[in-house]
Protein backbone atom coordinates (compact mmCIF):
# COMPACT_ATOMS: atom_id res chain seq x y z
CA UNK A 1 0.00 0.00 0.00
CA UNK A 2 2.47 2.29 0.90
CA UNK A 3 4.76 1.83 -2.31
CA UNK A 4 1.42 2.57 -4.18
CA UNK A 5 0.35 5.58 -2.18
CA UNK A 6 4.17 6.42 -2.72
CA UNK A 7 4.43 5.73 -6.51
CA UNK A 8 1.07 7.45 -7.51
CA UNK A 9 1.62 10.72 -5.57
CA UNK A 10 4.58 10.82 -7.27
CA UNK A 11 2.99 10.22 -10.56
CA UNK A 12 0.38 12.85 -9.73
CA UNK A 13 3.08 15.78 -8.66
CA UNK A 14 5.26 15.13 -12.17
CA UNK A 15 1.90 15.80 -13.99
CA UNK A 16 2.49 19.10 -13.03
CA UNK A 17 5.45 19.78 -15.14
CA UNK A 18 3.71 18.93 -18.37
CA UNK A 19 -0.17 20.22 -17.51
CA UNK A 20 0.49 23.60 -16.03
CA UNK A 21 -0.96 26.36 -18.05
CA UNK A 22 -4.45 26.04 -18.17
CA UNK A 23 -5.43 29.01 -16.21
CA UNK A 24 -9.30 29.58 -14.75
CA UNK A 25 -9.79 33.02 -13.48
CA UNK A 26 -13.08 31.56 -11.52
CA UNK A 27 -10.26 29.73 -9.10
CA UNK A 28 -8.93 32.91 -7.91
CA UNK A 29 -9.76 37.01 -7.35
CA UNK A 30 -6.24 38.90 -8.43
CA UNK A 31 -5.11 40.57 -4.71
CA UNK A 32 -7.61 39.16 -2.70
CA UNK A 33 -8.44 35.59 -0.81
CA UNK A 34 -11.14 33.78 -2.76
CA UNK A 35 -12.75 30.99 -0.23
CA UNK A 36 -14.10 27.82 -0.94
CA UNK A 37 -12.85 27.07 -4.23
CA UNK A 38 -13.98 23.84 -5.54
CA UNK A 39 -11.79 20.90 -6.78
CA UNK A 40 -12.79 19.69 -10.22
CA UNK A 41 -13.66 15.79 -10.44
CA UNK A 42 -13.55 15.73 -6.56
CA UNK A 43 -16.13 15.53 -4.08
CA UNK A 44 -18.30 19.15 -3.52
CA UNK A 45 -16.99 19.22 0.41
CA UNK A 46 -13.34 18.92 -1.16
CA UNK A 47 -12.10 23.18 -1.42
CA UNK A 48 -9.06 25.60 -0.69
CA UNK A 49 -8.87 29.10 0.26
CA UNK A 50 -6.95 30.63 -3.36
CA UNK A 51 -4.56 33.87 -3.27
CA UNK A 52 -2.43 35.27 -6.27
CA UNK A 53 -0.89 38.43 -5.99
CA UNK A 54 -2.54 41.35 -7.90
CA UNK A 55 0.57 41.57 -10.18
CA UNK A 56 -0.23 37.67 -11.25
CA UNK A 57 0.56 37.07 -15.16
CA UNK A 58 -0.78 34.10 -16.78
CA UNK A 59 1.86 34.37 -19.49
CA UNK A 60 4.47 33.42 -16.63
CA UNK A 61 4.91 30.50 -14.31
CA UNK A 62 4.62 31.39 -10.28
CA UNK A 63 5.73 30.03 -7.54
CA UNK A 64 3.18 28.14 -5.45
CA UNK A 65 2.88 27.39 -1.37
CA UNK A 66 0.60 25.17 -0.42
CA UNK A 67 -0.36 25.85 2.98
CA UNK A 68 -2.29 22.79 5.56
CA UNK A 69 -3.88 23.72 8.62
CA UNK A 70 -3.92 21.18 11.00
CA UNK A 71 -8.09 21.76 11.46
CA UNK A 72 -8.18 22.22 7.85
CA UNK A 73 -9.34 26.28 8.24
CA UNK A 74 -7.40 27.34 4.81
CA UNK A 75 -9.41 30.32 5.21
CA UNK A 76 -7.94 31.09 8.42
CA UNK A 77 -3.87 29.60 7.40
CA UNK A 78 -3.89 31.59 3.89
CA UNK A 79 -4.48 34.99 5.84
CA UNK A 80 -0.64 34.60 7.37
CA UNK A 81 0.87 34.05 3.64
CA UNK A 82 -0.54 36.62 1.88
CA UNK A 83 1.63 39.89 2.59
CA UNK A 84 4.32 37.86 1.74
CA UNK A 85 3.13 36.22 -1.24
CA UNK A 86 1.95 39.81 -2.32
CA UNK A 87 5.87 41.48 -1.56
CA UNK A 88 7.47 38.30 -3.03
CA UNK A 89 5.28 37.38 -5.86
CA UNK A 90 3.50 33.84 -4.36
CA UNK A 91 0.72 32.05 -5.14
CA UNK A 92 -0.99 30.47 -2.19
CA UNK A 93 -3.02 27.87 -1.80
CA UNK A 94 -4.46 26.62 1.62
CA UNK A 95 -6.83 23.55 1.55
CA UNK A 96 -10.05 23.22 3.69
CA UNK A 97 -9.90 19.50 3.11
CA UNK A 98 -6.52 18.34 4.51
CA UNK A 99 -6.40 18.00 8.00
CA UNK A 100 -4.98 16.09 10.69
CA UNK A 101 -5.93 12.34 9.96
CA UNK A 102 -5.03 9.45 7.90
CA UNK A 103 -2.04 9.89 6.26
CA UNK A 104 -3.10 8.32 2.83
CA UNK A 105 -6.33 10.12 2.87
CA UNK A 106 -4.44 13.04 3.19
CA UNK A 107 -2.04 12.13 0.55
CA UNK A 108 -4.94 11.30 -1.87
CA UNK A 109 -6.61 14.55 -1.09
CA UNK A 110 -3.04 16.85 -1.70
CA UNK A 111 -2.95 14.81 -4.90
CA UNK A 112 -6.28 15.90 -6.39
CA UNK A 113 -5.37 19.43 -5.08
CA UNK A 114 -2.21 19.25 -6.83
CA UNK A 115 -3.96 18.74 -10.17
CA UNK A 116 -6.25 21.18 -9.71
CA UNK A 117 -4.41 23.97 -9.08
CA UNK A 118 -2.20 22.34 -11.68
CA UNK A 119 -5.08 22.75 -14.31
CA UNK A 120 -6.02 26.10 -12.91
CA UNK A 121 -3.05 28.45 -12.31
CA UNK A 122 0.40 29.11 -14.51
CA UNK A 123 2.79 27.12 -12.25
CA UNK A 124 6.88 26.62 -11.71
CA UNK A 125 7.29 23.37 -11.17
CA UNK A 126 10.68 24.09 -9.83
CA UNK A 127 9.25 26.48 -7.17
CA UNK A 128 6.37 24.46 -5.11
CA UNK A 129 6.57 24.83 -1.66
CA UNK A 130 4.62 22.80 1.38
CA UNK A 131 3.80 24.49 4.10
CA UNK A 132 1.93 23.38 7.81
CA UNK A 133 1.40 23.69 10.91
CA UNK A 134 1.77 21.25 13.68
CA UNK A 135 0.27 18.84 12.28
CA UNK A 136 -0.08 20.35 9.20
CA UNK A 137 3.68 20.88 9.15
CA UNK A 138 4.56 17.29 9.71
CA UNK A 139 2.04 16.11 6.60
CA UNK A 140 4.24 18.85 4.09
CA UNK A 141 7.36 17.63 5.01
CA UNK A 142 5.77 13.83 4.54
CA UNK A 143 4.42 14.48 1.54
CA UNK A 144 7.30 16.32 0.33
CA UNK A 145 9.47 13.10 1.19
CA UNK A 146 7.00 11.16 -1.20
CA UNK A 147 7.02 13.94 -3.53
CA UNK A 148 10.63 14.38 -4.94
CA UNK A 149 10.13 17.54 -6.46
CA UNK A 150 9.17 20.03 -4.00
CA UNK A 151 11.18 22.69 -3.79
CA UNK A 152 10.83 23.85 -0.18
CA UNK A 153 9.19 23.09 3.05
CA UNK A 154 7.95 25.82 5.53
CA UNK A 155 7.45 23.77 8.72
CA UNK A 156 5.41 26.15 11.89
CA UNK A 157 4.87 24.17 15.22
CA UNK A 158 6.31 21.01 14.35
CA UNK A 159 8.48 19.42 12.65
CA UNK A 160 8.74 15.35 11.56
CA UNK A 161 9.13 12.02 13.42
CA UNK A 162 12.87 11.31 13.31
CA UNK A 163 12.92 7.64 12.48
CA UNK A 164 9.65 7.56 11.20
CA UNK A 165 8.19 6.44 8.07
CA UNK A 166 8.27 9.86 6.11
CA UNK A 167 11.50 10.94 7.71
CA UNK A 168 13.90 12.81 5.50
CA UNK A 169 16.17 11.12 4.01
CA UNK A 170 18.08 13.02 0.89
CA UNK A 171 18.41 16.63 0.71
CA UNK A 172 15.98 16.99 -2.23
CA UNK A 173 14.43 20.24 -0.78
CA UNK A 174 14.97 23.15 1.64
CA UNK A 175 13.27 23.71 5.03
CA UNK A 176 12.77 26.51 6.80
CA UNK A 177 11.17 26.38 10.47
CA UNK A 178 9.30 28.36 12.88
CA UNK A 179 8.92 27.76 16.39
CA UNK A 180 7.55 29.72 19.30
CA UNK A 181 9.96 30.09 22.25
CA UNK A 182 7.17 28.82 24.49
CA UNK A 183 5.71 26.29 21.95
CA UNK A 184 5.63 22.47 23.69
CA UNK A 185 7.66 21.31 20.46
CA UNK A 186 10.61 23.74 20.50
CA UNK A 187 13.07 20.84 21.48
CA UNK A 188 11.56 18.37 18.64
CA UNK A 189 12.43 21.59 16.00
CA UNK A 190 15.91 22.07 17.21
CA UNK A 191 16.17 18.47 17.17
CA UNK A 192 14.78 18.29 13.71
CA UNK A 193 17.10 20.95 12.45
CA UNK A 194 20.03 19.05 14.15
CA UNK A 195 19.17 16.01 12.08
CA UNK A 196 18.45 18.13 8.69
CA UNK A 197 22.06 19.96 9.19
CA UNK A 198 23.67 16.45 9.40
CA UNK A 199 22.31 15.48 6.56
CA UNK A 200 23.62 18.50 4.78
CA UNK A 201 19.92 19.81 4.00
CA UNK A 202 19.73 23.69 3.12
CA UNK A 203 17.63 24.27 6.23
CA UNK A 204 17.50 27.16 8.78
CA UNK A 205 15.21 27.73 12.12
CA UNK A 206 13.62 30.98 13.08
CA UNK A 207 12.40 31.55 16.69
CA UNK A 208 9.31 34.05 17.59
CA UNK A 209 7.78 35.01 20.79
CA UNK A 210 4.64 33.00 21.36
CA UNK A 211 3.68 29.11 22.08
CA UNK A 212 1.94 26.83 20.17
CA UNK A 213 0.61 28.60 16.91
CA UNK A 214 1.05 30.15 13.66
CA UNK A 215 3.54 32.65 13.39
CA UNK A 216 2.37 35.94 12.50
CA UNK A 217 2.63 38.03 9.03
CA UNK A 218 5.83 38.68 9.65
CA UNK A 219 8.05 35.87 10.10
CA UNK A 220 5.78 34.32 7.10
CA UNK A 221 7.01 36.93 5.07
CA UNK A 222 10.80 36.21 6.16
CA UNK A 223 9.94 32.66 5.33
CA UNK A 224 8.90 33.32 2.25
CA UNK A 225 12.04 36.35 1.16
CA UNK A 226 14.40 33.75 2.22
CA UNK A 227 13.15 31.24 -0.07
CA UNK A 228 13.28 34.53 -3.01
CA UNK A 229 16.85 34.81 -2.26
CA UNK A 230 17.67 31.15 -2.26
CA UNK A 231 15.77 30.76 -5.45
CA UNK A 232 17.88 33.68 -7.19
CA UNK A 233 20.92 32.02 -5.74
CA UNK A 234 20.26 28.20 -7.44
CA UNK A 235 19.08 30.34 -10.98
CA UNK A 236 15.21 29.37 -10.24
CA UNK A 237 14.57 33.09 -11.09
CA UNK A 238 16.33 36.35 -12.59
CA UNK A 239 18.59 38.30 -10.33
CA UNK A 240 17.01 40.97 -9.47
CA UNK A 241 19.11 43.29 -7.61
CA UNK A 242 16.74 46.08 -6.58
CA UNK A 243 14.56 43.33 -4.99
CA UNK A 244 17.60 41.87 -3.59
CA UNK A 245 19.24 44.88 -1.81
CA UNK A 246 15.24 45.17 -0.38
CA UNK A 247 15.46 41.71 1.22
CA UNK A 248 18.86 41.86 2.55
CA UNK A 249 17.99 45.24 4.26
CA UNK A 250 15.14 43.60 5.82
CA UNK A 251 17.42 40.49 6.98
CA UNK A 252 19.77 42.57 8.08
CA UNK A 253 17.57 44.93 10.17
CA UNK A 254 16.20 41.30 11.58
CA UNK A 255 19.33 40.09 12.81
CA UNK A 256 20.46 43.93 14.27
CA UNK A 257 16.99 44.26 16.09
CA UNK A 258 17.99 40.79 17.79
CA UNK A 259 21.17 42.25 18.72
CA UNK A 260 19.89 45.19 20.13
CA UNK A 261 17.19 43.77 22.04
CA UNK A 262 20.67 41.41 23.99
CA UNK A 263 19.46 37.90 22.16
CA UNK A 264 22.53 37.40 20.90
CA UNK A 265 22.43 33.88 20.00
CA UNK A 266 19.57 34.42 17.62
CA UNK A 267 21.25 37.56 16.29
CA UNK A 268 24.60 35.29 15.47
CA UNK A 269 22.60 32.87 14.25
CA UNK A 270 20.48 35.71 12.16
CA UNK A 271 23.99 37.25 10.70
CA UNK A 272 24.96 33.37 10.08
CA UNK A 273 22.07 33.14 7.90
CA UNK A 274 22.70 36.40 6.59
CA UNK A 275 26.14 35.15 5.43
CA UNK A 276 24.96 31.93 4.13
CA UNK A 277 22.14 33.63 1.87
CA UNK A 278 23.70 36.68 0.33
CA UNK A 279 27.47 35.23 -0.08
CA UNK A 280 26.85 35.19 -4.28
CA UNK A 281 25.32 38.74 -4.23
CA UNK A 282 26.90 40.92 -1.32
CA UNK A 283 30.50 41.27 0.59
CA UNK A 284 29.98 39.94 4.06
CA UNK A 285 33.48 40.43 5.75
CA UNK A 286 31.49 43.55 7.62
CA UNK A 287 29.21 40.75 8.79
CA UNK A 288 31.83 38.17 9.57
CA UNK A 289 33.26 40.73 12.19
CA UNK A 290 29.63 41.16 13.68
CA UNK A 291 29.76 37.43 14.58
CA UNK A 292 33.27 37.88 15.40
CA UNK A 293 32.36 41.03 17.80
CA UNK A 294 29.22 38.65 19.27
CA UNK A 295 30.83 35.14 19.96
CA UNK A 296 33.64 37.45 21.76
CA UNK A 297 30.54 38.81 24.12
CA UNK A 298 30.38 37.64 27.26
CA UNK A 299 26.53 37.86 27.50
CA UNK A 300 27.02 35.65 24.10
CA UNK A 301 28.81 32.89 26.45
CA UNK A 302 26.48 33.22 28.73
CA UNK A 303 23.14 33.22 26.75
CA UNK A 304 24.79 30.04 24.85
CA UNK A 305 25.67 28.00 27.94
CA UNK A 306 22.11 28.77 29.08
CA UNK A 307 20.55 27.50 26.19
CA UNK A 308 22.17 24.66 26.61
CA UNK A 309 21.42 23.87 29.93
CA UNK A 310 17.74 24.36 29.08
CA UNK A 311 18.11 21.82 26.44
CA UNK A 312 19.78 19.14 28.12
CA UNK A 313 17.27 19.69 31.17
CA UNK A 314 13.98 19.93 28.50
CA UNK A 315 15.30 16.90 27.42
CA UNK A 316 15.46 14.74 30.14
CA UNK A 317 11.74 15.94 31.28
CA UNK A 318 10.39 15.14 28.19
CA UNK A 319 11.84 11.81 27.46
CA UNK A 320 10.53 10.33 31.14
CA UNK A 321 7.24 12.13 30.24
CA UNK A 322 7.13 10.53 26.81
CA UNK A 323 7.68 7.23 28.59
CA UNK A 324 5.73 7.21 31.67
CA UNK A 325 2.67 9.27 30.83
CA UNK A 326 0.94 6.79 28.13
CA UNK A 327 1.30 3.77 30.67
CA UNK A 328 -0.28 5.50 33.48
CA UNK A 329 -2.91 6.44 31.20
CA UNK A 330 -3.53 2.67 30.29
CA UNK A 331 -3.23 1.08 33.97
CA UNK A 332 -5.46 4.41 35.15
CA UNK A 333 -3.94 3.79 38.92
CA UNK A 334 -4.90 7.25 40.42
CA UNK A 335 -2.11 6.79 43.08
CA UNK A 336 0.51 6.90 40.20
CA UNK A 337 -1.08 11.04 40.59
CA UNK A 338 1.25 11.26 43.28
CA UNK A 339 4.10 11.56 40.53
CA UNK A 340 2.63 13.78 38.35
CA UNK A 341 1.66 16.12 41.25
CA UNK A 342 5.38 16.22 42.09
CA UNK A 343 6.69 16.99 38.63
CA UNK A 344 4.04 19.76 38.51
CA UNK A 345 4.99 21.06 41.23
CA UNK A 346 8.37 21.33 39.84
CA UNK A 347 7.40 22.86 36.92
CA UNK A 348 5.33 25.44 38.64
CA UNK A 349 8.36 25.91 40.60
CA UNK A 350 10.45 26.56 37.31
CA UNK A 351 7.70 29.44 36.46
CA UNK A 352 8.64 30.81 39.47
CA UNK A 353 11.96 31.08 38.38
CA UNK A 354 13.82 34.42 37.88
CA UNK A 355 15.35 32.91 34.75
CA UNK A 356 13.67 33.98 31.61
CA UNK A 357 14.59 30.44 30.21
CA UNK A 358 13.32 28.31 32.73
CA UNK A 359 9.81 30.59 32.29
CA UNK A 360 9.84 29.11 28.89
CA UNK A 361 11.12 25.87 29.35
CA UNK A 362 7.82 25.48 32.28
CA UNK A 363 5.44 26.94 29.64
CA UNK A 364 6.44 24.40 27.12
CA UNK A 365 6.38 21.25 29.83
CA UNK A 366 3.06 22.13 30.57
CA UNK A 367 1.77 22.22 26.89
CA UNK A 368 3.59 18.90 26.25
CA UNK A 369 1.87 17.33 29.09
CA UNK A 370 -1.22 18.67 28.11
CA UNK A 371 -1.14 18.00 24.29
CA UNK A 372 -0.31 14.52 25.64
CA UNK A 373 -3.05 13.62 27.44
CA UNK A 374 -5.41 15.26 24.86
CA UNK A 375 -3.84 12.89 22.28
CA UNK A 376 -4.16 9.82 24.24
CA UNK A 377 -7.38 11.33 25.48
CA UNK A 378 -8.76 10.91 22.18
CA UNK A 379 -8.08 7.56 21.46
CA UNK A 380 -10.04 6.23 24.40
CA UNK A 381 -13.38 4.65 24.01
CA UNK A 382 -15.75 6.33 27.12
CA UNK A 383 -17.62 3.05 27.11
CA UNK A 384 -14.63 0.71 27.86
CA UNK A 385 -12.20 3.02 29.34
CA UNK A 386 -13.75 5.41 31.66
CA UNK A 387 -11.11 4.15 33.98
CA UNK A 388 -7.80 5.93 31.22
CA UNK A 389 -10.57 9.04 31.26
CA UNK A 390 -11.16 9.59 35.04
CA UNK A 391 -7.20 9.24 35.27
CA UNK A 392 -6.79 12.12 32.28
CA UNK A 393 -9.04 14.15 34.00
CA UNK A 394 -7.84 13.98 37.42
CA UNK A 395 -4.35 14.92 35.40
CA UNK A 396 -6.07 17.64 33.92
CA UNK A 397 -7.08 19.04 37.37
CA UNK A 398 -3.07 19.31 38.53
CA UNK A 399 -1.89 20.63 35.01
CA UNK A 400 -4.42 23.41 34.42
CA UNK A 401 -6.15 23.91 38.32
CA UNK A 402 -7.38 26.92 37.32
CA UNK A 403 -10.18 25.15 34.76
CA UNK A 404 -13.64 24.10 35.73
CA UNK A 405 -14.20 21.09 32.96
CA UNK A 406 -11.47 18.91 34.18
CA UNK A 407 -13.48 18.66 37.69
CA UNK A 408 -17.04 18.43 36.49
CA UNK A 409 -15.86 15.71 34.38
CA UNK A 410 -13.94 13.93 37.14
CA UNK A 411 -17.37 14.33 38.83
CA UNK A 412 -19.17 12.72 35.97
CA UNK A 413 -16.74 9.68 35.60
CA UNK A 414 -16.03 9.16 38.96
CA UNK A 415 -19.94 8.76 39.32
CA UNK A 416 -20.34 6.75 37.07
CA UNK A 417 -17.53 4.34 38.26
CA UNK A 418 -19.38 4.29 41.66
CA UNK A 419 -16.14 6.11 43.18
CA UNK A 420 -19.14 8.51 44.95
CA UNK A 421 -16.34 9.98 47.76
CA UNK A 422 -14.33 10.80 44.96
CA UNK A 423 -16.60 12.35 43.02
CA UNK A 424 -17.38 14.32 46.28
CA UNK A 425 -13.84 15.28 46.47
CA UNK A 426 -13.79 16.47 43.32
CA UNK A 427 -17.15 18.58 43.70
CA UNK A 428 -15.86 20.16 46.95
CA UNK A 429 -12.44 21.11 45.19
CA UNK A 430 -14.28 22.62 42.63
CA UNK A 431 -16.30 24.62 45.37
CA UNK A 432 -13.25 25.66 46.86
CA UNK A 433 -12.76 27.55 43.77
CA UNK A 434 -15.54 29.73 43.93
CA UNK A 435 -17.50 28.02 41.26
CA UNK A 436 -21.91 28.76 41.54
CA UNK A 437 -22.97 27.34 38.29
CA UNK A 438 -25.87 25.01 40.19
CA UNK A 439 -27.46 25.33 36.57
CA UNK A 440 -24.68 22.82 35.32
CA UNK A 441 -24.61 21.02 38.20
CA UNK A 442 -28.61 20.11 37.85
CA UNK A 443 -27.82 19.35 33.81
CA UNK A 444 -24.27 17.06 34.45
CA UNK A 445 -25.07 13.55 32.77
CA UNK A 446 -24.73 10.86 34.95
CA UNK A 447 -24.98 11.87 38.76
CA UNK A 448 -28.58 12.05 39.44
CA UNK A 449 -28.05 9.10 42.19
CA UNK A 450 -25.09 11.69 43.58
CA UNK A 451 -27.51 14.67 43.03
CA UNK A 452 -30.24 12.95 45.51
CA UNK A 453 -27.80 12.39 48.20
CA UNK A 454 -26.98 13.51 51.37
CA UNK A 455 -23.40 14.56 50.99
CA UNK A 456 -23.91 16.33 47.95
CA UNK A 457 -26.59 18.70 49.05
CA UNK A 458 -24.73 19.59 52.23
CA UNK A 459 -21.87 20.11 50.01
CA UNK A 460 -24.36 22.86 47.91
CA UNK A 461 -25.53 23.71 51.60
CA UNK A 462 -21.84 24.48 53.01
CA UNK A 463 -20.85 26.80 49.96
CA UNK A 464 -24.27 28.42 49.77
CA UNK A 465 -25.89 27.09 46.72
CA UNK A 466 -29.36 26.28 46.11
CA UNK A 467 -29.98 22.28 46.76
CA UNK A 468 -32.99 20.68 44.85
CA UNK A 469 -33.47 17.96 47.79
Amino acid sequence: MYSYMKKQLFFLIWLLVFYAGNAQSSKYIKGEVKDSVRINNADASETYASYVPSAYDESKRWPVVYVFDPSGNGQEAIKRFTAGAKEYGYVVIASNTVKNGSYQENFMKISKLLNDVNASFSVAPDRIVFAGFSGGARLATSSAVLAKNISAVIGCGASFDIGGEYMPVKNTFMYIGLIGDEDFNYIEMLDGIYYLNSRNFDSELFFFNGGHEWPNEEYISKALRTLTVKYMAKGLVTRNESLLERCFQKDFNFADELYNKGELVNSYEAFEALIENYKFFKEVDSLKDKMKEIKRSKLYKAQLSEYRRVYQAETLYREDYYSFLPGDIELADTRNLTYWSDEIEKINELEKSPKLENQKMAKRLKGLLGGLAKMYENQLIPETQAESLLFINIFYTLLTPDKNEPYLKTVQLSTLLGKYDMALYYLEELLKKGYKDVAVLDNLEGIALLRISTEYNDLLTKYNLRTRY
